[in-house]
Order: C-alpha cells, then sequence, then structure tokens
C-alpha cells in the first residue's frame, strides 16, 4: 500500500513526537518513527478519501492520483466534485471500506473482469441524489444502502450474504426513502451457499428493528431459474420488508427471475412484522417476472403478508408468476393484508406436499385478510397430510378474513388430499372440525371459478385430488354469484371429513345469485345445519347416482338441476322460485314446492314425488310448453315416480290421463312453442 504523507501530517507527527520523547534524543528519533507509522496505519485504515480526478485520467487504480493525490485500499470513496462523472475500476483486486456519493448522476464503470471488493458494506446515496454502480460487487458483507437517494446497479455482482444469513441486500436500516434497482443487465447472481438475503426498510439483524420507512428496490433486469436477476440461497437466508417500517416496496418486473433457493433449514420471508410495519407491497409484474420462493432438500418456505402489520400486500398481475410453499395472509392481529393475483396469464402457485400451509386470518384481532383472484388471475394450490392448515378465520377472533375470486376467467384450482378447505375455523386430523372467528367468507362472483375437483388430473400444477368446503365458526359463508354472470365451483371430497359443501353450524350459509355448484364426487353435495339461500339463479349439477342436499334451501330465487345424475332434496326448503329438471333426476323428499312456482321439466329429466300426498303448483312446463291443469303422478310415467302428486293449479283444461302422451305430441308436431326467457343467462344456456 501506498500512503500519501501530507505537510499538515508530518507538523502533526512532529508535535505528537516532541511531546512524547522530549528528554531524549534518541527516544524522540524513534517517537517520530512510531507515530509515523501509527498515523499511517490509522489513515490507511479507514480514511475518507475524495475523488477529484486530480489526475485528469478518470481511472480507479493505485498508481493515477484521482482520490485526493492517490488511492490506497480499505478506505472509503467519496464522490463530491462535479457530478454526472465516470470512474472506471483498470486495476484488479480494488476495495474500499464503504462508498458515498454527494453530488447527483456519477457512475462507476470496470473494465474486464475488475469489480468493486466491499470490506464492509455501506453506500451512501444523499438524498435526492441518483448514482450508478456499473461494475460487478464482491464481498463476504453484503451492501448495505443508506442516505436517502437512488442507486442503480447494473453490473453482475456476487456480493456474499455472511454465514449467518444476517446480510445481502439491505435497504434503509438508518435512513428512509432509499431506493435500489437492479436494471440494465444488474444483477445479485448465484454463488453456491452464499445465504444472501434481502431486507427493505429493516436491519439485517434477526430483530430488523429498523422503523425507516418508503424504501423501494426494483429488479428489471431479465432472468431465468439458472441465471435469477436476484437469488437469496442458503440455509437460514432471511427477506423482510417492513419489520417496523412503513410503504416499503419490491417490485419485480420485465421478466426479471428472483429465486429463494435455500440449503436446509427454514426460511422465512416477513412484510410488517411490528404493528408498525404497514402498507408494504411486493409486485410482480409482466410475462416472465417471477418470485420463485420454493423448496430445496426438503425445507421449508413460509411468506408471511403482515403480522402484527396492516395493509401489507403482494401484488400478482400482467402475467407475473409467484410460487411459494407456505403461505400466511394476516399471521397476526394486523387487519386488511392481502394477495391480489389480477390479469391474464398471472398465476400464484403452491404445491408443497405435506408442507403447504394456507393461512388468512389466524390470531384473534387479525381482521379482513385476504387472497383476491380477479380479471383472468389463476391460483394454483395444492397440499397433502391431515396436520397442516388449510384455513380462514381460524380462530375466534380472527373476523371477517376472506377468499375471493372474481370476474370471467378468473379461477381458484385447489386440492388438499387430507383437509378441507375450512372457512372460519380450522379443520385437522381425522375429522376434527374447530370454529373461529366471525364473518369470514369465501367468495366466487361475476363469472369467476373456484375448482376443488382434480380428479383426472386435468390442472398439473396441483395434485390429483378432490377437496370438499366446510363453512365453520359463527355468520360465515360461501358466496357463489352476485347477480352477474355465472360464477361456478367444483365441489368433492376430503378424506375422513364430509364431502361437497358443510354448514357445520346453523348461522352458516351458501349463498346463490347465479352460481353453478358441480359434485366433483358421489355423496353429500351440501349437508350440515346452515341454510342455502336462492338469492337469484341456482344451478347445481351431478353426473353421480347418489348425489344429495340435506340442508335446508330458502330464498327467493330460483333451482335448477343439471347433470345424468340424481339429485336428492332432503331439507325442510322453503324457496320461493321457480323449479326446473334440465337433465337427469331430482328427487323431493317432501312437498314445499311453492304454490306461486312452476316446475319446468325437459325431455328425458325425471322428478322423483318422494312424499305422501299433493303439492300444489302454479304452472307446468315441458320443453318450454305449458301443460295443463290438473294432477300429475306417476301415471304420467316419462315425467314423474315416486308416491306424490303434483297439483296444478293454472293451465289449459286438463285432458284424462291416457291422453296426455298424445296431447303433448300433438303440440310439439304443431309447432306450438311458448318460450320465457330468463333474465339471467347461464354460460349461453336458457332458462326453460
Amino acid at each position: 500500500m501506498r500512503f500519501p504523507l501530507r505537510a499538515a501530517h508530518l507538523n502533526a507527527v512532529l508535535f505528537l513526537a516532541f511531546g512524547i520523547a522530549r528528554g531524549s534524543a534518541v527516544s524522540f528519533v524513534g517517537a517520530i518513527i512510531l507515530t509515523i507509522v501509527s498515523l499511517y496505519t490509522l489513515t490507511a485504515m479507514g480514511a475518507n478519501l475524495t475523488w477529484d480526478n486530480g489526475a485528469s485520467t478518470g481511472k480507479w487504480n493505485t498508481t493515477d492520483l484521482n482520490f485526493t493525490s492517490g488511492w490506497t485500499n480499505g478506505n472509503t470513496a467519496v464522490f463530491g466534485g462535479l457530478g454526472s462523472e465516470t470512474v472506471t475500476i483498470n486495476e484488479a483486486g480494488i476495495s474500499a471500506t464503504g462508498v458515498t456519493f454527494n453530488v447527483t448522476g456519477d457512475t462507476i464503470a470496470a473494465t474486464g473482469a475488475n469489480n468493486l471488493t466491499l470490506t464492509t458494506q455501506t453506500v451512501t446515496v444523499g438524498s435526492g441524489l441518483t448514482a450508478t454502480i456499473n461494475a460487478p460487487l464482491a464481498g463476504g458483507v453484503g451492501v448495505q444502502v443508506e442516505g436517502g437517494g437512488t442507486l442503480n446497479l447494473t453490473g453482475i455482482s456476487t456480493i456474499d450474504g455472511g454465514s449467518d444469513g444476517s446480510k445481502g441486500l439491505v435497504v434503509g436500516t438508518t435512513s428512509a426513502n432509499n431506493t435500489v434497482s437492479l436494471s440494465s443487465g444488474g444483477t445479485m447472481g448465484t454463488i453456491g451457499l452464499n445465504r444472501r438475503s434481502l431486507f427493505i426498510g429493516s436491519s439485517g439483524a434477526t430483530a430488523g428493528l429498523s422503523t425507516t420507512g418508503s424504501n423501494i428496490v426494483n429488479i428489471s433486469t431479465p432472468g431465468t431459474s439458472g441465471s435469477p436477476s436476484f437469488n437469496t440461497s442458503g440455509n437460514g437466508t432471511r427477506m423482510t420488508i417492513g419489520y417496523a417500517s412503513a410503504s416499503n416496496e419490491l417490485n419485480i418486473s420485465n421478466g426479471a427471475y428472483f429465486a429463494q433457493t435455500n440449503g436446509g433449514g427454514t426460511n422465512t420471508w416477513d412484510m410488517g412484522v411490528l404493528d408498525t410495519g404497514n402498507s408494504n407491497v411486493i409486485t410482480i409484474a409482466g410475462t416472465g417476472a417471477a418470485l420463485s420462493t420454493q423448496l430445496v432438500f426438503g425445507s421449508n418456505m413460509y411468506i408471511n403478508v403482515g403480522t402484527a402489520g396492516s395493509t401489507n400486500s403482494v401484488t400478482v398481475s400482467n402475467g407475473g408468476f409467484f410460487r411459494v410453499s407456505r403461505f400466511g395472509v394476516g399471521v397476526g392481529t394486523g387487519d386488511n393484508n392481502s394477495v391480489v393475483i389480477t390479469g391474464a396469464n398471472s398465476e400464484v402457485r403452491g404445491s408443497a406436499g405435506t408442507n403447504s400451509f394456507l393461512d388468512v386470518g389466524t390470531v384473534s384481532g387479525g381482521t379482513g385478510n385476504n387472497i383476491q383472484v380477479a380479471a383472468g388471475g389463476t391460483l394454483n394450490f395444492g397440499g397433502s397430510g391431515n396436520s397442516r392448515r388449510w384455513a380462514v378465520g381460524q380462530v375466534a377472533g380472527a373476523d371477517t378474513n376472506y377468499i375471493q375470486i372474481t370476474g370471467a376467467n378468473s379461477r381458484a384450482n385447489m386440492v388438499h388430499t387430507g383437509i378441507p378447505l375450512a372457512i372460519g375455523g380450522i379443520a385437522t386430523g381425522a375429522n376434527v372440525l374447530t370454529d373461529g372467528g366471525t364473518g369470514n367468507h369465501l367468495d366466487v362472483y361475476n363469472g369467476g371459478t373456484l375448482d376443488l375437483d382434480n380428479l383426472d388430473a386435468s390442472n398439473v400444477n396441483i395434485p390429483t385430488g378432490s377437496m370438499a368446503v366446510s363453512i365453520l365458526g359463527t355468520d360465515s359463508a360461501f358466496n357463489l354469484g352476485n347477480g352477474t354472470g355465472l360464477s361456478t365451483a367444483f365441489v368433492g371430497g376430503t378424506t375422513n371429513f364430509a364431502s361437497g359443501v358443510f354448514l357445520k353450524n346453523s348461522s352458516g350459509r351458501l349463498n346463490i345469485n347465479g352460481g353453478k355448484l358441480v359434485a366433483g364426487v358421489d355423496g353429500a353435495l351440501v349437508s350440515g345445519n346452515g341454510a342455502i339461500v336462492l338469492d337469484g339463479a341456482g344451478f347445481f349439477s351431478t353426473a353421480f347416482a347418489g348425489s344429495t342436499i340435506s340442508t335446508n334451501i330458502s330464498g327467493v330465487g330460483y333451482f335448477t338441476k343439471e347433470g345424468t345424475g340424481l339429485l336428492t332434496l332432503s331439507g325442510a326448503n322453503t324457496y320461493t322460485g321457480d323449479t326446473s329438471i334440465l337433465a337427469g333426476t331430482l328427487s323431493i323428499s317432501s312437498a314445499f314446492l311453492a304454490d306461486a312456482a312452476a316446475v319446468r321439466l325437459s325431455t328425458g329429466s325425471l322428478l322423483n314425488l318422494n312424499f305422501s300426498g299433493s303439492d300444489t303448483i302454479n304452472t307446468l312446463w315441458l320443453d318450454g310448453t305449458q301443460l295443463p291443469a290438473g294432477s300429475y303422478d306417476s301415471s304420467y310415467g316419462s315425467l314423474f315416480t315416486g308416491t306424490g302428486s303434483l297439483l296444478v293449479s293454472s293451465g289449459v283444461v286438463v285432458p284424462e290421463p291416457g291422453t296426455l302422451a298424445l296431447l303433448v305430441s300433438a303440440i310439439a308436431f304443431a309447432g306450438f312453442r311458448y318460450r320465457r326467457r330468463s333474465a339471467v343467462v347461464a354460460g349461453g344456456c336458457e332458462r326453460l
């Protein structure tokens, strides 16, 4: 190393030496030498050397006198000249204890394989200033960005994260409003088991107690799984966004690939840990953009979107992709934390076998936490084993949390082979259902689709299997349709639990308004102590021989049976709308049909009147043609079976039973057709 000794330094040395050794000439000379060595060593270890381009070469090396007469490794490089200068590292082995930018527009570049090694981690960009490091960064201490300015990293960096995973890229531990952008080829690439972590608005320490906010990391350099734009790797790596601070952001776009590839242990990503950690954001936007948090070597990967903090969010949009094995949204007392998947080809995927968790609202006091799939987005989530949780509003006091799928082509494909999806509580073990919070709900709106049935392995992103829904707690609901379009839910069964939709408590509701419920397995389609409320059109489809609905059905809407199978209604039903059978057989166990309602049949369908006595209705229709008033029972074998009868109060004069078939044929042959189109059109199908 070369240290430039100046006159001021020499005067200080002489004065100090004279004070130490004034009694002895020999001692005086020795003290001078000792003091020079000491001052040389101290200065070389930690001085601020300021760039002044004194040699006019623009080069950063140890020979050109461009840093206050020259550069010595182990010092902090300070840039404070005119600004908008380019400084080029053209010598191997350049290292610094830190870098400070006091002017805007400066760029650090490098030639060939040269890089900048940081021996301590801080890069400071002054408030409101912009700087660029186009040289690769290296070193084992990570990089910490402070000062309140914007730092563009455009080189291919390989900084290490330290042996304990507490380092990596740390933005905004001691200051707010910092921005770091990896763009224009800038990456933090893969080096084996380097334990590189990411902290935004949080310190790199385990506690993460930074309270500075509004820090941003933008990653827009395209990457792949084999060559990530940013890679957090190694046992114990972590990501924390806004541990105790607000409005921090991680934005991934333009085909960037963010990978979490660990080497064992538990790797947890947190957003908003303390109650001051609010409104922190991850966005994954654009085709090819990927935040891939994946399990490697069998370890557990968890992302917590909001613990005690509120309004933290992950948004996947415009073709973005996010993969995670354990998903927690609102895992503490925080409110209104969310995951939003929106736009065609946008996907959140979780498929971790027995390690799969899906937690929305897990503790008392956490309300309004949610997962939303909208505008053509897709949620693909799978799991197995009966000791895990797929639950919304898990305990008392975890209220009004929800999952919502809304919009045509928006879809949630979800299969867990060990437990049902629990709304308002938890399902674990062998048929153990525990009540939780109040007012939690599952919504399928505006033509969206919920598919809990993958028996034919039609979706390769989730396991083969079929899953049910359990509505638990107080005032919990499954809302299928909101009057716009036809919203569809395919429901199945889970080992040891009730199949289909199970409404455990009397306040549980399956609300249907322009919705279709499709049986994925034989047996109970809807069961339990709650109620089905028809607020509009309700379609129920089965291809099985033993599908049942034992839950009471109420409301002003109408009931339509679809599918070639048999569906039996055994509840004390009170709905007042029409009943239609488009295919297969509908069996009713009591005379509940409303006196003012119509029954509409299609050729080949059957209505099984499985009760004693008669049930009065207003009109009876076959294929859109009104049939005569009168009494109908199993003697009209092509339409009715069972011991009961229908008493039709309105219609043409009823003929003798033996002539009914001739009359129907004559009406059809004459072309007399009367159809009443419903205001609700289900997938292009006409309501008869």
